[in-house]
């Protein structure tokens, strides 16, 4: 199966003087099934894109670089960032909250993303990245294309091209 991924750029959503980046991995985004991680993080806005490495957001003097850990909203929903193995587009009972570790990204200039993950889960459970068929092992980095729908190009576009093109702070790249 080849992962697939969108991202979407929200400004300075946490009026930190950061740029935020949300970032959703598939691991089959036509069924809705497999493995989905959800990124939610906090680049320098002096980057011009979302790649680098990421440590855990601990307190709020500090948000650039860093990932927000995975947490349940008031209605229910996920936010932050998490791993978890999707049934038919819902949550199965495998998913685990991001909440402490580094995560690396790299862009190719195919608009490829390689995420490397070297976290823990709430429960102190390694989130080192993905192999097939051992889910959650520390064998791999993770491959992800941009959904088809999505082109190279806009996947790896600048924030100030996003901006300029689009007359928009927040632009999806599904």
């Amino acid at each position: 199966t080849d992962y697939t991924y969108a991202v979407e750029y929200y400004g300075d959503y946490y009026t930190a003087d950061s740029d935020n980046w949300v970032v959703v991995i598939y691991e089959n985004a036509e069924t809705m099934s497999g493995e989905y991680i959800l990124l939610d993080l906090i680049s320098n806005p002096a980057n011009d894109d979302w790649s680098g490495s990421y440590s855990c957001l601990v307190d709020d003097t500090n948000y650039l670089m860093t990932y927000v850990p995975g947490y349940v909203t008031e209605d229910g929903y996920l936010a932050g960032c998490w791993y978890a193995i999707l049934e038919d587009g819902y949550l199965s009972d495998v998913y685990a909250p991001l909440y402490d570790g580094e995560i690396s990204i790299e862009l190719n200039d195919n608009g490829q993303a390689t995420f490397t993950f070297d976290c823990l889960d709430d429960q102190n459970n390694s989130v080192c990245g993905i192999d097939k068929p051992g889910r959650l092992s520390c064998e791999s980095d993770l491959a992800a294309t941009p959904l088809p729908e999505t082109s190279s190009k806009v996947a790896n576009m600048s924030k100030a091209t996003l901006k300029l093109n689009n007359g928009m702070k927040s632009m999806a790249i599904r």
